[in-house]
């Protein structure tokens, strides 16, 4: 137990410096202008009319999974071998992506808070009122962080599982239109892509997000029962975004386990 917990600390440190040798500040900066644009692109309904607000809605959710998904997509395979080197020699796969996986969860605060303050300031005159927990503010940062670090453990995943960073990019487009198809907005659906759209993180992102700028209520009716503007309806969003990130953290756990007979 000692010695995971020494390796945890290792790779902590290790994710520290290689964020400041490949200034990865670079990603606050992306998540700053990127939040911009979408301020100057939305409309003034959002947070007034119930359609203007779920797309920007899923629009935030979006920008939320390309930084967490690009923040994490080449962390583990450009470390490929090293990693296969030390695991030969007593590295815990374990430590290693549990030091990963609350390094990016420090990351992902930091974004959630750059996106969401921007937001605020950008929308103060017709912000959400009232919130279902929290303030508005408070919840909005805590949706944006499980989106965030679900993307990004899900970055982590397929790093741990692609043999080079060109590979990583090359998955990288796929998984964000799985996202933008799936998630439920763009198009409608039904049967099998509605089955899987529960696999997705920007279904639960969206709904989430739209729970919290109470969509139900902004012109009269119901637009979606997801949105069901209850506490116990945005905990389980909150709760499943979470059991994504620990799903994709295993998966990478798991993948790597197996790296010694790697041929690669």
């Amino acid at each position: 137990m000692k010695q995971r917990l020494h390796q945890l600390k290792l790779s902590l440190l290790q994710c520290h410096t290689v964020f400041l040798r490949e200034k990865g500040w670079k990603s606050f900066l992306s998540a700053l202008i990127m939040t911009v644009l979408i301020t100057m692109v939305t409309t003034e309904d959002l947070y007034v009319r119930s359609q203007a607000t779920e797309t920007g809605m899923f629009t935030l959710a979006c920008a939320c999974i390309w930084s967490g998904l690009f923040q994490s997509l080449r962390t583990i395979c450009r470390e490929r071998a090293i990693v296969k080197r030390e695991h030969a020699t007593g590295l815990h796969i374990s430590s290693y992506v549990l030091g990963r996986w609350l390094y990016e969860a420090c990351i992902c605060v930091v974004l959630a808070l750059i996106i969401n303050t921007v937001m605020w300031i950008a929308n103060q005159t017709r912000y959400t009122q009232s919130a279902i927990l929290f303030t508005p503010y408070i919840e909005y940062g805590i949706t944006c962080f499980f989106i965030l670090f679900a993307s990004d453990s899900l970055g982590i995943a397929i790093s741990a599982s692609v043999r080079n960073e060109n590979s990583a990019l090359t998955v990288m487009p796929f998984a964000l239109i799985l996202q933008l198809i799936l998630g439920g907005l763009i198009f409608p659906l039904k049967g099998i892509p509605k089955i899987l759209s529960a696999l997705t993180v920007s279904r639960w992102g969206l709904n989430a997000l739209c729970i919290t700028a109470r969509v139900n209520a902004l012109d009269g009716y119901v637009l979606k029962d997801a949105y069901a503007m209850t506490a116990s309806n945005l905990t389980h969003m909150w709760l499943i975004l979470f059991g994504f990130a620990v799903l994709y953290a295993a998966i990478a756990v798991l993948v790597l386990e197996f790296i010694d007979s790697d041929p690669r």
